[in-house]
């Protein structure tokens, strides 16, 4: 493993824990059918994972789906797989909603983010972005969440991320480690 990467790794300190609604959100990017790094069966076991974790914790999570402007495309749904497991949080009638679907237009998708957190008076504490393109929509939302929320920890969960080829440790050479940004193995 490369040593700059595993000293990063180790030493991500123990993640918040809170039980305030909208104190942690998960930030599942592009898990779309029309990407190929989406349909990975690995990938989508370990966002699967992520996401019923973030349920079994009360976590919130937005599902973001991007939307090509110039030339318009759409790249699919989000995986049924995601969405099944995002769905099965809600136990009782009363039970608040935390699961959220939004389009993003650009590759940062923190904006759509911010807006689930002004429409539900959420003041998050800490999120954790998965999801596809590695080096793409995922460093640009996660750039971005640690931009829009400075005093928010942003984790990106390496293990539960894809670029095109796989998830080896050269798409995180040079990721944009900041204060308030991490990356951090899947939990």
């Amino acid at each position: 493993m490369n040593p700059e990467l595993s000293t990063i790794l180790k030493t991500a300190p123990p993640p918040v824990q809170a039980t305030v609604l909208g104190s942690n959100i998960l930030v599942v990017v592009d898990m779309q059918m029309g990407f190929a790094a989406a349909l990975e069966p690995w990938l989508l076991d370990a966002v699967e994972a992520e996401v019923r974790r973030a349920n079994q914790d009360s976590w919130s999570i937005v599902a973001l789906e991007f939307l090509c402007a110039n030339p318009l495309r759409f790249y699919g749904d989000t995986h049924d797989r995601v969405v099944d497991a995002a769905r099965t949080r809600k136990e009782k009638a009363d039970d608040p909603q935390r699961f959220f679907m939004r389009a993003k237009a650009q590759m940062d998708g923190s904006e759509r983010v911010l807006d689930v957190c002004l429409k539900e008076g959420y003041q998050p504490q800490l999120f954790r972005v998965c999801g596809v393109k590695s080096r793409a929509c995922v460093e640009a939302t996660a750039v971005g969440l640690a931009t829009r929320f400075p005093r928010s920890m942003v984790e990106v969960l390496i293990g539960a991320c894809n670029q095109d080829n796989g998830n080896d440790e050269s798409i995180w050479t040079g990721f944009p480690l900041m204060a308030n940004l991490r990356l951090i193995k899947s939990s």
